[in-house]
């Protein structure tokens, strides 16, 4: 991490350009306490578009280290494309609070044609990890590629 250096320049990220940077501290969450580390998200990314959640993104690392990112709907039916990294090699259980994570998502996301709200899922609680504009630069690997236009295609832009 280096506070003297804008990541605007370095990203091309436009939202970073005027921002300062600080050191933020926060509570540890131990999101895998008494949970199956092999079914239990590490986040779930909430891909919204115009307002909507349309798809989202399921982080997972196995105890070997493994990355794994499955992609589902809203209503966790797996989708037949992957983003950067492999599908699980196994089924996970909808996480019990998907509709209210999916309802968070939307009532974050604001006016914004387009972002990915990050949460993180503890039993019964809720907790916001971030709001991205532009996921991994726009440089995020989908394949296979006829996904990428056609995800490319529920952005409106300018929108309607």
């Amino acid at each position: 991490m280096a506070l003297n250096r804008n990541m605007y320049y370095s990203t091309r990220e436009w939202q970073y350009k005027n921002i300062s940077p600080v050191i933020l501290c926060e509570e540890y969450i131990d999101l895998f306490y008494r949970r199956d580390r092999k079914v239990t998200p590490e986040v779930l990314r909430l891909h919204c578009f115009h307002g909507v959640a349309r798809f989202i993104e399921a982080d997972f690392r196995d105890a070997a280290g493994n990355e794994y990112i499955n992609v589902y709907d809203i209503h966790w039916q797996r989708q037949p494309f992957t983003m950067e990294f492999p599908d699980t090699p196994y089924e996970v259980p909808e996480p019990e609070l998907l509709s209210q994570a999916i309802s968070a998502s939307q009532e974050l996301y604001g006016h914004i044609d387009y972002c990915r709200v990050d949460l993180m899922l503890l039993s019964d609680t809720i907790y916001f990890s971030e709001i991205t504009l532009s996921p991994r630069r726009g440089k995020l690997l989908i394949t296979p590629s006829e996904w990428d236009t056609m995800l490319g295609n529920l952005w409106r832009y300018p929108p309607l």
